[in-house]
């Protein structure tokens, strides 16, 4: 028998994020620790314990009454997460070291599509954190990454021309131009705030029903 060569938090952790960012528990649904031992093979302290991280993660929300459950998501609320990493974004774009307006190589900074759009959307994203040199900066920008995932998967459903979309964002941060980067970014945002009423509408729908 294979042993487990992660420890069992890490392991139980990974595996209980996995299954919040696929879409599979559907917002404001209530996180049962002990069925969540049950289906990841573990104890309920490691579960407890990757639940209270995805807390602070904010891909959890924990009340008092209430346990666990999954964020309550609205209209305001999805359109207040996509404001923030437009501001988040434009930040670190102003606080690259490079400067604005200097080329960077696409490869060297993993700008390359691939046929997970999402996963090259929230590299691209990841990138212009680390660009910024600061960790607060990029560290925020993960955290949008994760609570917009869920988003960011359906919205391929709704955006025909996504893939080409990414090719325009990528392009501004691999020019490093400043004018098209943030007429870029701007359209793009304000494309997801006007989905905002569709996307939380899908987000609320079980899988078995796509």
């Amino acid at each position: 028998m294979t042993r487990d060569i992660f420890p069992i938090g890490v392991r139980v952790y990974a595996a209980v994020k996995r299954q919040l960012l696929s879409g599979e528990v559907l917002p404001g649904e209530r996180l049962d620790a002990a069925r969540l031992a049950d289906r990841h093979a573990a104890s309920i302290t490691p579960v407890r314990a990757a639940l209270h991280r995805l807390v602070g993660e904010g891909l959890v929300v924990a009340e008092a009454g209430e346990g666990f459950h999954t964020p309550r998501v609205s209209e305001a609320s999805l359109r207040d997460l996509y404001a923030w990493n437009g501001r988040c974004l434009q930040q670190a774009w102003h606080m690259t070291p490079q400067g604005v307006d200097q080329a960077i190589d696409p490869v060297e900074f993993d700008l390359v599509v691939d046929v997970d759009l999402v996963a090259s959307t929230e590299r691209l994203f990841a990138t212009l954190g680390r660009l910024s040199g600061n960790e607060q900066c990029a560290e925020a920008i993960a955290t949008l990454n994760d609570r917009l995932h869920v988003a960011r998967t359906l919205e391929t459903h709704l955006f025909p021309n996504a893939a080409a979309e990414w090719t325009t964002l990528s392009e501004t941060v691999r020019t490093g131009q400043s004018g098209p980067f943030q007429a870029a970014m701007m359209a793009y945002h304000r494309r997801r705030l006007r989905a905002a009423p569709e996307l939380v509408r899908l987000m609320h729908r079980p899988l078995a029903n796509d």
